[in-house]
């Protein structure tokens, strides 16, 4: 089994071992003895992110544990003090990345999304921002991408497969939300800094004391803090509470720094680049239901493009900047 032969890599090994969650990455819970749950968190065989990018999670993370309250998975090294793991096993293709990390209980907050824990989930992308712009960075570090294009990841351009179906759709949406990036960029709100890259309410975790935990920063990227905080609200946006659940989360960050957000027009620009993205990435991973899965966003990037924001939910990217 491909966890046993990465868990012979570090002090200790690993008693059982079973699955505990797949998604993009296979997160296995592997036992140590003596009480000591881990989680063994498996790469695919298609390798999307830019090599050191586990590196630098690591390091942010091992920063996040040393400077701050924030709770956030350690990182275990192998016999050689290294973050990353490779494996392989006879019956898995491939060579795969493995990290290490402590197992964090808890739920996902989507199952929890309160009033007062979206308020506190705000605060703590706030208090992540203020650690990374802490940094000093100028540059990104190695491995990490600056975020400047739609097509994030290391991948192909697939999206002339849509063409056939959806015309220019989605050529037409990446050129608008290229343009907006390309704004950002121009005159930027802040140094860039450090980015989780996937802060949604799926990798946020809150254990049965009510604590929230940040997980998942392999999609971290060098950028503003705008960008971040549209992955936060962009599930809120269908969603029937959306409204007041934002404004929680926006409380819970201005309770610790200034909000960024005071454009609609840029703010519904980089969910069409997000929307993009997506389709660009399940295009690469192919996994069940893609046609629904992109047809779901054709159908909300074609509205944007005619409509600008959807003026159904035009209100409350109003309210959210």
């Amino acid at each position: 089994m491909l966890a046993h032969a990465a868990m012979s890599q570090y002090p200790g090994g690993a008693g059982g071992a079973h699955l505990a969650a797949e998604s993009f990455n296979t997160i296995v819970q592997v036992d140590q003895g003596h009480g000591a749950a881990r989680a063994l968190r498996i790469s695919p065989e298609t390798r999307i992110h830019f090599a050191g990018t586990e590196d630098i999670e690591a390091t942010w993370l091992d920063e996040l544990r040393a400077d701050t309250a924030i709770d956030v998975p350690s990182v275990y090294r192998n016999v050689r003090g290294e973050a990353v793991t490779h494996a392989s096993a006879p019956t898995i293709a491939g060579v795969r990345t493995c990290v290490l990390f402590s197992w964090v209980p808890g739920v996902p907050l989507r199952q929890l999304a309160s009033g007062d824990n979206m308020r506190r989930a705000g605060g703590l992308l706030a208090e992540l921002h203020d650690q990374a712009a802490g940094r000093g960075d100028r540059t990104p570090p190695r491995g990490v991408a600056e975020a400047r294009s739609v097509l994030q990841f290391q991948i192909d351009d697939r999206l002339v497969e849509c063409r056939q179906r959806y015309g220019a759709l989605l050529d037409d949406a990446r050129q608008v939300a290229q343009e907006a990036l390309d704004e950002l960029w121009a005159d930027p709100p802040h140094h860039p800094h450090l980015l989780h890259g996937d802060f949604s309410w799926d990798n946020v975790l809150v254990s049965e004391a009510g604590q929230l935990a940040a997980l998942d920063f392999q999609d971290l990227q060098f950028g503003f803090a705008t960008l971040d905080l549209v992955n936060a609200v962009y599930p809120l946006e269908h969603v029937a509470e959306g409204p007041a659940l934002g404004d929680a989360f926006r409380a819970g960050y201005t309770d610790v720094r200034s909000w960024p957000l005071d454009d609609p027009e840029l703010f519904a620009a980089l969910i069409g680049a997000r929307r993009v993205m997506q389709v660009n990435l399940s295009l690469t991973l192919r996994k069940p239901g893609l046609d629904e899965h992109i047809a779901r966003h054709a159908r909300l990037l074609e509205r944007w493009l005619e409509h600008g924001p959807d003026p159904e939910i035009h209100s409350r990217f109003t309210r959210w900047c």
